[in-house]
């Protein structure tokens, strides 16, 4: 009973990361054809907005991006008019509200602040329906502490790329491959214990093109509505978890520092970047005479998003046919030990004006074991697969931000001994 105990436990601190899921047969997807990109920004804009369209930005002079001061020539009365308090969108740039206006040297120099979506517009709705592909000429980025800086990942071949990189005591090795409709990965994470074990947890898996569709509705300055999903989000993937030896490791949020690729779009104005990450979740307590080797295939055709009807905030998504198979469940001990291994791949983030609205959404991945010896032996091995998103209303003018779980399943793998 000790050990299934252990086990619960140890899925249950692993799945308030991933907010866990995992199961067999189910309905199928939301499945779209590839059709033509759209995008709509049919609008009322609120009055004391200066709407900058791509013809206008020609009466820009320059624009100092670190401290969000904007610089007109003299001749534009569009920033000739423009007082404290009134907004600024500048079409693919800035959405920003005005804190001074002052003339110098024969220029108007606009110096602003914060603005959020809703004060610029005041009726209408934003909407797209954007295919998400992949390019091989962009290579994934290594993204600096800072948020700010990153450097890219070294092309080994055509559409190929590799890192080798640390994190705590682990040797890391993520390569990525890249043609125009699907996305693969190999990372790993991997540590020596002794001349003769190795601790490794990796992921190896794709994901195919899907599509990104919104639609955010204002009525008089508020958001009533906002309804995003990621459709047709489909892959496969293997998991492994080897873990040996007095090991001790613990990773409860570990987005690695990788962007595996970003896609930016303008929306009637409006640049939308979404952006794909990783997320590992490691949980292992292993005395020295104990070993785990666990992996499984995942397959998945799934639909992920949130959605928010002016009340409440709910799961916008569709688990879809999937799959979980078991490829290896081998534990051993003397005493009683655990491991845990979750992955949330594609990690996706969406945001406007790079201001995050999704910071957040994933179909996640978790497998597992747990073994004890003695008076009742017992060893089991368990397998999960997530859909969960968080979210942050904030740039949409409503102060609102939390997590979803879209679906939540479990299969178990292994369970040998006296384990009731």
């Amino acid at each position: 009973m000790l050990a299934y105990k252990y086990k619960i436990l140890t899925f249950l601190f692993l799945s308030l990361f991933l907010i866990t899921v995992s199961c067999e047969d189910s309905s199928g997807p939301d499945s779209a054809p590839w059709v033509p990109n759209s995008q709509t920004l049919d609008v009322e804009w609120t009055e004391g907005t200066l709407v900058v369209d791509d013809l206008a930005k020609s009466n820009i002079v320059r624009i100092d991006t670190n401290n969000f001061i904007y610089t007109f020539k003299s001749s534009y009365t569009g920033a000739a008019n423009l007082k404290v308090g009134d907004v600024l969108f500048i079409y693919g740039l800035a959405l920003r509200k005005v804190t001074s206006v002052n003339s110098s040297s024969g220029e108007i120099v606009v110096r602003t602040g914060y603005a959020s979506l809703n004060e610029a517009i005041k009726n209408g709705t934003v909407e797209w329906d954007q295919g998400i592909e992949f390019d091989p000429a962009q290579a994934p980025l290594l993204m600096y502490p800072d948020g700010k800086n990153a450097v890219p990942l070294e092309q080994i071949a055509g559409g190929k790329f590799e890192l080798k990189f640390k994190i705590s005591s682990f040797d890391g090795t993520v390569t990525v491959e890249v043609d125009k409709a699907k996305l693969n990965v190999v990372c790993s994470l991997e540590k020596s214990l002794s001349e003769a074990m190795k601790a490794k947890y990796e992921l190896d898996g794709n994901v195919s093109r899907f599509r990104s569709k919104a639609k955010i509705k204002f009525q008089d300055n508020k958001c009533k509505e906002f309804d995003y999903k990621n459709e047709g989000l489909q892959g496969e993937l293997k998991l492994t978890l080897i873990a040996t030896a007095t090991q001790n490791d613990r990773f409860n949020d570990l987005q690695l520092p990788f962007l595996l690729f970003e896609m930016p779009f303008i929306v009637g104005g409006i640049p939308v970047q979404v952006r794909c990450k990783i997320l590992f979740v490691i949980n292992t307590v292993m005395d020295a005479s104990a070993s785990a080797w666990v992996s499984t295939k995942f397959t998945y055709n799934s639909s992920t998003g949130i959605k928010w009807d002016g009340i409440k905030a709910d799961v916008n998504g569709n688990i879809g046919p999937y799959k979980m198979d078991k490829d290896k469940t081998q534990t051993a001990t003397a005493a009683t030990a655990g491991a845990s291994f979750g992955v949330g791949f594609p990690r996706l983030e969406v945001a406007l004006f790079n201001k995050l609205v999704v910071p957040w959404v994933h179909t996640a991945f978790l497998i597992g074991g747990t073994m004890r010896n003695g008076t009742h032996p017992c060893q089991t091995a368990d397998a999960s697969f997530i859909g969960a998103c968080g979210f942050n209303f904030e740039f949409l003018g409503l102060s609102l931000s939390g997590s979803k779980t879209l679906w939540q399943m479990d299969k178990i793998l292994l369970r040998a001994g006296d384990c009731d």
